[in-house]
C-alpha cells in the first residue's frame, strides 16, 4: 500500500475484474481497506474526479482528509487511458491531477487556495496502453 501502480493489459483481459476481487477480499478480510471506484474515467475531468474523491472521503483536521475510520483508502481508476482531454499544449489534465496525487500526496484546491492532504491511501488505475491516442 502507499505505492501507485498502474495495470495494463489488452482489452477483456480481465484487469478490471482482478483489481475489484483483490479489493473486494480485502474489504472482507477486514484489513481496514475502503475503496472508491472511479469508472469511466475518460469522460470525466479533473474537477469531476477530486469532488468524487471528495465525496467518498472525510475531513480528518482542517487540510487532512481519508477515511472517517482511518481506512487504508484505495481510490480505483478503471480504463484511464480512453480518449483522455488533452489542453492546448497535449497535456492530459487527468494524467497531470493523477501524477501530483500518487507524487505530492495532497490536492491542490484551487477554490480555497489550499492544500488537502490525503491520509493512508492508494492510488491504483488500470488500462489497455496500446488504445492510447
Amino acid at each position: 500500500m502507499n505505492i501507485a501502480f498502474y495495470l495494463n493489459g489488452k482489452e477483456n483481459s480481465g484487469k478490471t475484474s482482478l483489481i475489484n476481487a483483490l479489493l473486494d477480499k480485502k474489504e472482507e478480510e477486514e484489513l481496514e481497506i475502503k475503496k472508491i471506484k472511479i469508472l469511466n474515467s475518460y469522460n470525466k475531468t479533473p474537477e469531476e474526479v477530486e469532488e468524487y474523491i471528495f465525496k467518498n472521503i472525510t475531513t480528518i483536521k482542517r487540510d487532512l482528509f481519508g477515511d472517517q475510520f482511518q481506512k487504508q483508502t484505495c481510490i480505483f481508476i478503471d480504463d484511464l487511458n480512453m480518449n483522455i482531454n488533452k489542453d492546448k499544449y497535449g497535456t492530459s489534465n487527468l494524467l497531470e491531477f493523477l501524477r501530483e496525487i500518487s507524487q505530492y500526496k495532497y490536492v491542490y484546491d484551487s477554490k480555497n487556495n489550499e492544500n488537502r492532504f490525503l491520509k493512508k491511501f492508494s492510488l491504483i488505475c488500470c488500462g489497455n496502453l496500446s488504445s492510447y491516442q
